[in-house]
């Protein structure tokens, strides 16, 4: 998948992230950390197949937004600390880029987006307070204009 996950990501996306979900044995959906990492054991790390997202971070950040954020964390507490920073900065370059978008939106909606978007962060944000994560938190908020 490594040496071919680009070319697929490239030609069918969402069938791609479901193979990547499935290698790293995500196909369950565990809803607490300690579930994520009993059913980790056997999957590889998502870590390991990021370079399959490198042409497409908008697949990346809806690949690591599953994992992350919605329904719960799927993967070992001390793994998700590791991708916490590449899903925070992802989210907050598309809040940033609905933000300027909004601009020449008369009806609204990449505002509404932006706003729904900002509440995301917050709520990733509150998942992981280490003291890595809020370094990293502030590093990336000040980049890119995040003041929520």
């Amino acid at each position: 998948l490594l040496a071919h996950g680009r070319p697929l990501m490239r030609q069918a996306p969402g069938e791609t992230l479901q193979l990547v979900r499935h290698i790293c044995g995500l196909s369950a959906r565990p809803t607490t950390i300690a579930q994520a990492s009993e059913a980790h054991g056997t999957g590889v790390s998502v870590e390991e197949l990021l370079p399959v997202f490198v042409d497409d971070m908008s697949q990346m950040e809806v690949f690591l937004r599953s994992v992350l954020l919605e329904n719960g964390c799927q993967i070992p507490l001390a793994q998700a600390e590791r991708l916490f920073p590449t899903l925070l900065e992802l989210l907050a370059r598309s809040h940033k880029d609905l933000l300027s978008q909004s601009k020449q939106d008369v009806s609204g909606e990449k505002q509404e987006a932006a706003s729904k978007l900002g509440t995301d962060i917050m709520r990733l944000i509150r998942q992981y307070p280490s003291d890595s994560a809020l370094a990293n938190t502030l590093m990336v908020c000040q980049t890119y204009g995040f003041v929520d």
